[in-house]
């Protein structure tokens, strides 16, 4: 018995100094959820082929570093190579056993259990606490809330380094502000940072922990290697503290309205009285306090019109804590007649009412001057004086009687001779004012040219040609491209020497 008890201990020994060469440990057997892991693989030896691991339990590995040691003892030289792995766990696992190549030999390591356990939150007393605030927990869809995230550090405690995870919150936009605020508390330093919360869709919500990290620099360089490289701050220790949960409801807007706050409307144009086909410049404009970023581009439909809609400019701010702004939408109105911009309606869900309103524009009349339809409107509208058909004959005929009895008794030599020459001076005066009005016509056609050359874009080029849309199916054609290029996002390329040498020849 005692020689069997004998070969049975010598056998563990050797099974034991087997699996010396390749040892796994963890760094702490126990971690939050959610929070950083490591397990490190020890070998000794000099020429050393570690496994590849992407994951663990079906969780990735985040990073990876490696040290080694050597060491002479007694003459004897030997090496030992470490290679930490990292992860992020969220439940309980068990690290399996991994093959590594030692000096040729293929040694295994042994499996560990890793304990994942929930964290609880900070309490009043911890050296380091972070705390999650909102103005409302129960909002409508359009409206925001503000989440302040306080940092709370105990007078006494020291850090070096300071990083937190914001937590994921599905179905909100968020816009951090620009201020932090600082202040004291109960014996606790504060750092407050504020966040905007915009609901994309109504539904209840619940904003996760907000897990903060405090470190502090350690002397030992070799301590806690992989940290290091993950947060990018050599020898550094750190201490994790998670804030409290928070639940929303977001109730849906009421009727058919996406917009919540409270807005005025103004529309205003650069001019009322045009040419024809000259472009009256539509300026809207919609302020106020609310989900200033949703409002839509509108679409404005008048008749005997053509119109070309921007795409609207939103500036946003924050004014004595409210979130508003302003929307500005423009528009380029062609017609060749006179024309009436409505009123432009926009509803939404107005706070203070705590209902929905509709608020307008006003209405702006238009004047089209030189329009061949009106004037030919007004020609039809003149006043005619009637006469009978036979008094308009016997006129007719009394008066082509006495015409052919003056022309018969002063017709004469000289009267034709003075009729050929004042016929013939008539004939130069003639040439020599078509030739000022050439000359005149070229004079205006000439800085419409030196424009067309300076155009830089395809705005400046449409706002160029569109006073003479209608005026020929080439002008027409060259507007339509240049409409694809400006509201369709289309790239169709403009040929300036065509335009130019069209406004050359005409």
């Amino acid at each position: 018995m005692l020689n069997l008890g004998r070969v049975f201990l010598i056998f563990i020994f050797l099974i034991n100094l087997a699996f010396s060469k390749a040892s796994l440990t963890l760094d702490t057997p126990v971690v939050y959820e959610g929070n950083l892991a490591q397990f490190r693989i020890v070998v000794d030896g000099n020429r050393v082929k570690f496994p590849d691991i992407d994951e663990v339990g079906g969780y990735a590995i985040l990073g990876t570093s490696s040290s080694q040691n050597i060491s002479i003892v007694n003459g004897t030289k030997s090496k030992t190579i470490s290679k930490i792995y990292a992860f992020k766990p969220l439940k309980s696992i068990e690290i399996p056993s991994f093959e590594v190549l030692v000096d040729g030999k293929l040694y295994k390591t042994e499996s560990a259990n890793l304990e994942v356990v929930k964290q609880a939150p900070n309490k009043t007393g911890d050296e380091f606490m972070v705390e999650l605030k909102t103005n409302k927990n129960k909002l409508i869809l359009g409206d925001y809330l503000k989440l302040d995230v306080v940092f709370k550090i105990r007078a006494d405690a020291k850090f070096d380094k300071f990083d937190y995870e914001f937590p994921k919150i599905e179905h909100f936009l968020v816009k951090q502000l620009n201020d932090v605020k600082n202040s004291s508390e109960n014996g606790y330093i504060t750092q407050t940072i504020s966040f905007l919360l915009f609901p994309q869709q109504a539904g209840s919500y619940e904003i996760s922990p907000l897990k903060a990290y405090f470190g502090n620099i350690e002397k030992d360089q070799f301590n806690d290697p992989f940290f290091s490289s993950f947060f990018g701050n050599a020898n550094i220790k750190w201490k994790d503290t998670i804030s409290n949960s928070l639940k929303l409801e977001v109730l849906p807007l009421p009727g058919n309205v996406q917009n919540f706050g409270k807005f005025n409307i103004n529309a205003t144009v650069d001019k009322t009285k045009v040419n024809v086909n000259e472009p009256v410049n539509l300026t809207l404009k919609i302020n106020g306090n609310g989900n200033i970023e949703d409002i839509k581009k509108f679409d404005l439909k008048i008749d005997n019109t053509l119109i070309y809609p921007n795409n609207p400019d939103i500036k946003n701010y924050l004014n004595n804590g409210l979130y508003g702004g302003e929307f500005f939408q423009k528009f380029a109105i062609v017609s060749d007649r006179n024309f009436t911009i409505p009123a432009i309606d926009f509803s939404y869900f107005d706070k203070d009412l705590n209902s929905t309103k509709t608020i307008s524009s006003q209405e702006i009349k238009i004047e089209v001057l030189n329009s061949n339809l009106q004037n030919s409107s007004q020609a039809q509208n003149s006043p005619k004086i009637l006469v009978s058909d036979d008094l308009k004959s016997d006129h007719l005929n009394e008066i082509k009687d006495k015409n052919l009895s003056n022309l018969n008794t002063k017709t004469s030599k000289k009267y034709l001779i003075l009729t050929f020459i004042l016929g013939f001076i008539l004939g130069i005066i003639s040439m020599i004012l078509f030739s000022k009005i050439n000359l005149k016509i070229e004079k205006k056609q000439k800085p419409i040219i030196e424009k067309l050359k300076a155009a830089k874009s395809d705005k400046e080029l449409f706002d160029l040609l569109l006073p003479y849309i209608k005026t020929s199916k080439f002008i027409d054609e060259i507007l339509a491209l240049l409409e694809e290029n400006l509201y369709k996002n289309t790239s169709n390329k403009m040929d300036k020497r065509k335009i130019i040498e069209y406004f050359l020849n005409i």
